[in-house]
């Protein structure tokens, strides 16, 4: 799986919640405190503008008192009266000399100096008294808290009328201000209060925006809760698969990447498994498609039951399964899926099931388990449709083919281009005569890499992923190009058979594609020899018959190759309107040795002949057989005996003299 699409699951898949609570709470505590905090500095900062009015009065009192000239306690006394109808807060006065002695004053009270409270940034001197009524007051030279009255003023007895003019903060003190002619002192004693309801309007916005914060947090739980609520049914649906209503490939694949991880820890053994229904489409047409899919989920059901809580059974893709087993031995592993094959077949009785598997090894935690179920699929694919084994192991050897298969997949189109598929010929001799009659084109692939690469290594290939038609194209247009050049020359040139893949007979203007491809070098087309298997037979049979009858209407000749080495080679030749006929090599193996092989091979001569038709052999390798041959009337031999396929420089020697 890419890294991009397993990050986007691994994301749905998360369900932590704790990161997202811990950050929310961060947030909370954050906010709380600096609403606490902005709140006791609105505190502070209205204290401290009552304290700076209640000095600037002080002062203001200083300077009157200067100007009046007050000499006595009764001036001073009827000074004060005066001042209090514009200045409320001046409670007393008194006036000190340099020693800081009272001389003069309008009360009872005097202050006491060693009580001074140091103010930053008043430049006049505060002294408290001691008087415990106060919220702050000063006792033995220190300044403290009345708290026991700062408790009472929030917890008031139930019965009392609550009054919120009662002040939360009050302090009366002594402001000292100095006369600047008589360096005498003038105290003032003055109060300041900061009333609850002063306090409650700073209160009420802080509490309003906490309130808020609140909600806010109870917004956010409920909507992250909702999210993992959806993110898990979003992971269920992600897992879901539509047809058995089971776990999907999907699930397998991270749930298995964690039981694979932990396994190497553990030494735990673990295998990747497909297994596959054979002949599925064969069960829906015989019992419709609803028995079909209740067939998938039923299976599903039966792995699922059959499997620990750490392994992994899943449904792939139509009747395909994958399975993620621990295992001890591949005996044990074999047994265990023959138990859960039979499980199976015992819970749909009357109806024969058939199943195989191919096994892949885990020995790789950091391999893909894509690739893995690839392989796993290759090992399955590898059984022999007829045979008997239903199991397959995954080996290096079929990994070596399949990079093999990855690299000539890669590498055909460009080798084609560069033509690194060169034209073999091999030469065919008249039997009587031994004289070189006929060839046969055979393709080789000369590669920069890899040197010489025999035709059983790409050949399979390219028939499987379609290459072979352009092969064929390539392969015509070459023999023809050199049929031009050499009649060009003035050479006496033979007919050369071409072999035509059977694929090429789904078209039904195959007869006027090979005609394009030979009249664009104005070659005769009847030194050109189409060659096609017996097999292209069980195709589309109604366009191979119109495509051989039109082929030889243009003047090709057509042979058939290998006849003998299937199983209606006699249907074919009744149906088939063909030229020549190629007998299998696997007709002379050992017939100097036994009489019944001459018979037939006599018998197969003489029926060709009766129908008209050409007989070549090939794979001839002895005197004897093509002594045997020559006295049965075989028209043209191929074979080692006379040539093996050659380049086209060693041909020209051979059928030029040159």
């Amino acid at each position: 799986m890419s890294s991009q699409k397993e990050k986007k699951i691994r994301r749905l898949h998360r369900k932590n919640i704790w990161p997202s609570m811990l950050t929310l709470f961060l947030f909370i505590s954050a906010f709380v405190f600096i609403i606490c905090s902005m709140f006791i500095l609105s505190l502070v900062n209205l204290a401290t503008n009552k304290l700076e009015y209640t000095t600037e009065n002080a002062k203001m009192v200083a300077q009157i008192i200067e100007e009046e000239n007050v000499g006595s306690n009764e001036e001073l006394i009827q000074l004060v009266k005066e001042m209090q109808r514009i200045l409320p807060n001046v409670q007393e006065v008194c006036i000190s000399n340099e020693e800081n002695e009272v001389i003069i004053k309008s009360g009872s009270s005097e202050p006491k100096v060693e009580n001074e409270l140091v103010v930053t940034g008043l430049d006049c001197r505060i002294y408290l008294l001691e008087q415990s009524d106060n919220t702050l007051y000063a006792q033995n030279g220190e300044v403290k808290f009345d708290t026991e009255k700062m408790i009472d003023v929030f917890l008031a007895p139930d019965d009392e009328v609550y009054d919120i003019d009662k002040p939360l903060l009050y302090l009366s003190f002594w402001i000292a201000s100095p006369m600047d002619e008589n360096h005498q002192n003038v105290f003032v004693k003055s109060e300041i209060a900061v009333k609850e309801s002063e306090v409650a309007s700073i209160g009420i916005f802080a509490i309003a925006i906490i309130g808020l914060v609140i909600g806010f947090a109870i917004y956010y739980i409920v909507f992250t809760i909702g999210l993992i609520r959806d993110q898990r049914r979003l992971t269920q649906l992600l897992y879901l698969n539509p047809v058995t209503g089971g776990k999907n490939w999907t699930y397998l694949k991270v749930k298995g990447e964690k039981f694979i991880r932990k396994s190497f820890r553990n030494k735990i053994k673990y295998a990747l498994i497909h297994i596959r229904m054979n002949k599925y489409q064969s069960f829906c047409t015989c019992y419709g498609a609803k028995e079909g899919t209740d067939l998938l989920e039923l299976i599903y059901q039966e792995l699922q039951s059959k499997i620990s809580k750490n392994e992994v059974a899943v449904h792939y893709a139509r009747a395909d399964y994958a399975m993620l087993l621990s295992y001890d031995s591949k005996e044990g592993l074999e047994q265990r899926l023959s138990n859960i094959v039979a499980g199976i077949g015992a819970a749909r009785q009357g109806r024969r099931l058939d199943f195989c598997a191919g096994i892949y090894e885990i020995n790789n935690g950091k391999m893909d388990m894509d690739a893995m179920y690839n392989n796993a699929s290759i090992a399955r694919s590898a059984l022999h449709p007829e045979g008997e084994e239903w199991i397959g192991w995954y080996s290096q050897e079929m990994q070596k083919q399949q990079l093999w298969e990855r690299k000539v997949e890669d590498t055909m189109e460009e080798a084609l281009q560069r033509k690194e598929f060169q034209v073999y010929l091999q030469p065919k001799y008249s039997s009587r005569e031994e004289k070189l009659s006929g060839a046969e084109a055979l393709v080789r692939w000369i590669s920069p890499e890899e040197g010489f690469v025999p035709p059983n290594r790409f050949i399979p290939i390219f028939e499987n992923n379609g290459f072979i038609l352009k092969l064929d194209d390539y392969m015509i247009s070459e023999v023809a190009k050199q049929q031009a050049e050499w009649i060009g020359e003035g050479r006496k040139v033979v007919p050369i058979s071409v072999n035509v893949s059977r694929a090429h007979f789904t078209k039904d203007d195959l007869a006027e594609h090979i005609c394009g491809l030979v009249d664009a070098y104005q070659v005769p087309h009847e030194v050109i020899e189409l060659e096609l298997t017996e097999s292209a037979f069980f195709e589309d049979k109604e366009v191979l018959l119109e495509t051989v009858r039109k082929l030889r209407e243009y003047g090709f000749a057509v042979s058939m190759d290998d006849f003998g080495a299937g199983y209606s080679s006699l249907n074919s030749l009744k149906e088939l309107p063909l030229d020549v006929i190629k007998l299998d090599a696997e007709f002379f193996r050992g017939i100097e040795d036994t009489e019944k092989g001459k018979i037939i091979v006599n018998e197969a001569i003489c029926l060709a002949k009766r129908l008209d038709m050409k007989i070549v052999a090939e794979g001839i390798e002895t005197k004897e057989q093509v002594d045997f041959l020559a006295e049965q009337g075989c028209d043209l031999i191929q074979g080692y005996y006379f040539a093996k396929p050659m380049p086209i420089q060693e041909f020209e020697k051979k059928a030029f003299n040159i």
